[in-house]
């Protein structure tokens, strides 16, 4: 587990609909255009990032700065793990760098630590879980970190990410 990192979160009852994404990768611009199609509810919907938030997309400072938002909730992904073990270990910010993370590159130092900071604060971490999870068991992982009971919708959307690397955005309606 990553040292300093909160282990959950409660999360307050809502009139709305909870809502799952994953992997962002750094693509908030997209997020918020889906958000919109699907007529999310800013003031009563929640929507829960199973993390992947950062990387490989244009703006991941901007996807850093959902997690100060009412509505939206993350855990850690593998890409923030990286970028975590990247601000401190010289092998790993290579590794980083070479999965999307080379966005650190064009910002100060101060601004790395301070995005460290905040996902230390605002996001739980999963640490080796979500690697030997199959995508159901960290499914239900997560809706119990945050306490969430699910229902039977299902929805799914997708997103074509960055050109030169697609990716899928899920979202999952619980």
């Amino acid at each position: 587990m990553l040292n300093g990192f909160k282990p959950h979160q409660t999360l307050p009852l809502i009139n709305g609909r909870t809502y799952f994404v994953g992997d962002l990768h750094g693509c908030h611009s997209q997020l918020m255009q889906q958000l919109d199609e699907i007529s999310f509810d800013f003031a009563n919907d929640r929507l829960i990032c199973v993390g992947d938030l950062i990387d490989r997309g244009p703006e991941t400072i901007s996807c850093i700065g959902l997690l100060h938002k009412p509505w939206f909730y993350s855990v850690l992904g593998n890409h923030e793990q990286m970028f975590v073990l990247g601000r401190t270990l010289k092998s790993q910010r290579y590794l980083h760098q070479g999965n999307g993370g080379d966005w650190m590159l064009d910002h100060p130092t101060e601004i790395l630590d301070s995005l460290l900071l905040q996902l230390k604060i605002l996001c739980p971490c999963l640490s080796s879980l979500k690697s030997t999870a199959t995508n159901s068991v960290l499914f239900m992982l997560i809706l119990t970190i945050f306490g969430v009971k699910p229902k039977s919708q299902v929805m799914k959307i997708c997103c074509s990410g960055i050109p030169e690397r697609p990716t899928e955005m899920n979202m999952f309606l619980a």
